[in-house]
């Protein structure tokens, strides 16, 4: 992800299935799936469904820039509470 933001310059990827290749692209084929089973259930509707998936992404973002010392969310969250 580095790579492609930082160095190429390139805008982030929101759309859940184009994030699902970059993610396996990267090295990490099952990170978006794992995520996304653990709160998704088959009982939920498709509108849900896509709405987990697009969540997915934005906690996947979190975890990649959660070391970022320019953009650390998960800092400013525990300082919060």
């Amino acid at each position: 992800m580095y790579k492609q933001f930082a160095i190429a310059g390139k805008h982030p990827i929101y759309d859940p299935e184009e994030f699902q290749e970059l993610c396996a692209d990267a090295g990490a084929p099952t990170i978006f799936p794992t995520i996304l089973a653990a709160m998704t259930d088959s009982r939920h509707s498709k509108e849900r469904i896509q709405a987990n998936k697009k969540r997915t992404v934005g906690i996947i973002y979190k975890l990649c820039y959660g070391l970022s010392q320019v953009c650390n969310w998960l800092e400013t969250d525990h300082s919060l509470f």
